[in-house]
C-alpha cells in the first residue's frame, strides 16, 4: 500500500524495504442481534526504513433479512492522501456449506475498490498489471513502449456469482465481473480521469482438508 504513494519519500515507485515492515491489526465482530453483526479494523503499517506509516480503519455489517437472504456492506478508509475510500454492499440467496453437499448460493455484489484502502483485493491476474500477470504481454501489445500508462487505480462495478458445494468439503465458484477500470497518474499519485470498460469471468475449485 505504500507503492505509488506520493506520501512515499525513501522510494515511491520501488519496493523500498517495504517488506521491513512493523504491523498492527485489531479486529472485531460483534453480534447486536440474533442475525446481525458488525465487524470493525483498525491496522496500522510502519516501515522501520523511513518510519512512514499507514494507517486503515474498516467497518461492515451483515444481516440476514430472512431465513435464505443476507446482505453485507462494509467501507473502508485509510489516511492516505489519495485513493482511500473503498467499499461494498452484497445480497445473498442461501449459503454454500463445505459441509453440506448440493448445498449453494447466489449473490450480486456493487463495490468501489481503490489502491490505498485496507480492501484492495485486485482479484489476483483477473486485471490486467503493466509489469506481472497472466496478461503483461497483451498489455504491453496495446501499449508498445509504455504499458505504465495503463496501471490501475480503482476498479468500480458489480459482480454476479454463485456458488455450489457438489461433495462433501469442495466448493465450486463461478463469477462474472464487470465495470469501470480507473487509471492512476504515476506523478501526481491521483487518478487520471480516464477509465476503461473491464470484464472477466473466473471459475473457482476449492477443497478443505
Amino acid at each position: 500500500m505504500f507503492y505509488g504513494d506520493r506520501d512515499n519519500k525513501l522510494d515511491p515507485w520501488g519496493e523500498g524495504g517495504s517488506g521491513n515492515c512493523r504491523v498492527l491489526s485489531l479486529i472485531s465482530e460483534i453480534p447486536v442481534a440474533k442475525n446481525t453483526n458488525i465487524t470493525s479494523h483498525y491496522g496500522k503499517v510502519t516501515r522501520r526504513d523511513d518510519h512512514l506509516s499507514r494507517k486503515t480503519f474498516s467497518v461492515g455489517f451483515d444481516t440476514k433479512l430472512n431465513r435464505d437472504l443476507k446482505l453485507s456492506a462494509a467501507m473502508a478508509k485509510s489516511d492516505s492522501d489519495t485513493l482511500n475510500k473503498s467499499h461494498f454492499i452484497q445480497l445473498q440467496y442461501k449459503e454454500a456449506r463445505p459441509d453440506i453437499p448440493g448445498s449453494f448460493d447466489i449473490y450480486v455484489k456493487k463495490y468501489l475498490q481503490r489502491g490505498h484502502t485496507g480492501m484492495t483485493n485486485w482479484f489476483n491476474d483477473d486485471i490486467i498489471d503493466p509489469t506481472s500477470g497472466d496478461y503483461s504481454k497483451e498489455l504491453n501489445d496495446k501499449n508498445p513502449g509504455n504499458p505504465w500508462d495503463h496501471r490501475a487505480g480503482e476498479f468500480n462495478g458489480l459482480r454476479i456469482g454463485a456458488d455450489f458445494v457438489p461433495v462433501r468439503n469442495t466448493k465450486l465458484l463461478l463469477h462474472y465481473t464487470y465495470g469501470k477500470l480507473g487509471l492512476f497518474d504515476a506523478g501526481l499519485g491521483t487518478l487520471t480521469g480516464k477509465q476503461d470498460d473491464y470484464s472477466f469471468f473466473r471459475a473457482q475449485w476449492e477443497v478443505y482438508f
